[in-house]
């Protein structure tokens, strides 16, 4: 991983691709309910450190934690003021394959 995301960076709006909204639906929910109030905490400003959001290593994709364990992640892209969910799943598995 690399550096932390633009703090200064504002994200009023979030879409899941397809993908992403597969992987949600399979998480338990209370994992469901963490990630949920995750992806909301991803709009405030400042955003809360607890999320961890950071742009990936390479290209311009980010990763943040969805839980308060960091036992699962999502990736996502961004696009002016709106974030695009590409995967939700373990951070093993994001990490691997964002």
């Amino acid at each position: 991983m690399s550096e932390q995301a633009n703090p200064g960076l504002r994200i009023t709006r979030i879409e899941f691709s397809p993908r992403a909204t597969r992987d949600l639906k399979r998480l338990d929910p209370q994992l469901r309910r963490q990630a949920q109030e995750a992806f909301h905490d991803l709009m405030k400003h400042p955003r809360p450190t607890r999320i961890r959001f950071k742009k990936f290593s390479y290209g311009e994709t980010y990763t943040m934690h969805i839980t308060s364990d960091g036992s699962h992640k999502a990736s996502l892209d961004l696009a002016g003021d709106t974030a695009y969910v590409r995967r939700v799943g373990t951070h093993q598995a994001i990490d691997a394959n964002p």
